[in-house]
């Protein structure tokens, strides 16, 4: 119809009106007591029937966990555990688990069990949605000629707004949407790393006690209590990499893992076979639950899909052999994955007190890098 644009968002909008219409119709006559919705992988649009229709419950106390679940009958009824890694793609995480002959339940043990599957079995890029490349352009920008180009789109993408073409930043590679609500509280401490060149894809603040019906943090049966432990996961330059290894050892309470692209330079103060959890649930009548957690061995797989994910989602829209792709390149060469947890959940300030040392470390060589120029100006 000349009526229609051809562009996908719009006609989306026909389709939801159209089934909105239909369905509302057929509760008002009460042909049927409810109707089954097929998302074939798209849920943006099923999502906005559900919520139009009046069916969308705001109530967080229904979810089951803290992470998306899967309509597989055999994961949904045993499966309790996840690594954070995958937190913000759960898609990837799923598909590479997916032949898994048990899940983790209770709690995730040791990664070496063979019970457990193979995670490397499926180190897959594709699990987003398809967008053009046109509109990554525009979002992440048409050339990379630095890293100040990079941290605008992870600021604007941060703060929620167009970038200097007048686009608005809704995505990054390792991150399917805009911020959680729960990251929305420590939203000015992440704003500040990236500011700082310390790239954040994912973080959870502490949580002390709060109620499984709460509206930010709750999951699971009435009536409970969660806990979380303060996380955070950035990268970084080799520079401030080392700016953090030299520091940490003054913060005991934090437990870290840092790598390199390749893994050839990691350090780590983990136990290797011994989890650790960051997220728990205590409820009435049952034992207590810990469906996320992190861990050493399941880092350095995840390390390898974090890395990929540049060269994989951001420098492939620039042709190759182009300039964007190959500053993009040498940027991602030198830099650290870093993830660090605050195992104080109660007190929750050592994790930003060390990152606010570490920022104060790094304007300090920049200022003074900036004063030598001036002098031999």
């Amino acid at each position: 119809s000349s009526g229609i644009n051809a562009e996908y968002g719009d006609v989306r909008e026909i389709g939801v009106q159209f089934t909105v219409e239909l369905v509302s119709e057929l509760f008002e006559r009460n042909l049927t007591p409810g109707v089954h919705i097929y998302t074939l992988n798209r849920e943006i649009g099923p999502n906005h029937i559900v919520k139009n229709l009046g069916l969308y419950s705001k109530d967080r106390s229904r979810r089951h966990f803290p992470w998306q679940v899967t309509a597989n009958s055999q994961r949904l009824a045993s499966e309790e555990v996840r690594p954070v890694y995958w937190a913000m793609r759960p898609k990837s995480y799923i598909t590479r688990t997916k032949t898994w002959d048990e899940f983790p339940n209770g709690r995730w043990g040791n990664s070496a069990n063979p019970a457990f599957g193979d995670l490397e079995d499926y180190h897959l890029f594709y699990m987003t949605k398809p967008v053009q490349k046109a509109k990554l352009l525009e979002m992440w920008g048409d050339s990379v000629e630095s890293i100040d180009d990079v941290r605008e789109v992870f600021l604007c993408f941060l703060e929620n707004k167009n970038n200097r073409h007048g686009t608005q930043v809704t995505s990054l590679p390792w991150v399917y949407e805009q911020l959680q609500s729960e990251t929305i509280l420590i939203k000015e401490h992440i704003l500040k790393l990236n500011r700082n060149y310390l790239f954040t894809i994912n973080s959870q603040p502490a949580v002390n006690a709060a109620k499984s019906n709460d509206q930010t943090f709750g999951w699971g049966p009435k009536n409970g209590y969660i806990y979380q432990k303060g996380y955070i996961e950035f990268f970084a330059q080799s520079r401030d990499a080392k700016i953090i290894i030299d520091l940490i050892t003054k913060y005991p309470v934090l437990s870290y893992t840092i790598s390199d692209k390749d893994g050839n330079d990691c350090y780590t103060n983990h136990q290797k076979n011994c989890p650790i959890a960051l997220t728990w649930g205590v409820f009435p009548g049952r034992e207590i639950i810990q469906p996320t957690i992190a861990d050493y061995k399941t880092f350095l797989i995840w390390k390898d899909e974090a890395f990929a994910l540049w060269e994989e989602k951001w420098a492939c829209i620039y042709e190759e052999g182009s300039e964007s792709r190959e500053n993009l390149r040498e940027i991602v060469n030198d830099m650290y994955l870093i993830c660090l947890v605050d195992n104080d959940f109660i007190e929750a300030t050592s994790l930003w007190q060390f990152l606010d040392e570490v920022i104060e470390k790094i304007q300090e060589r920049e200022n003074g890098a900036r004063a030598e120029s001036d002098l031999s100006c």
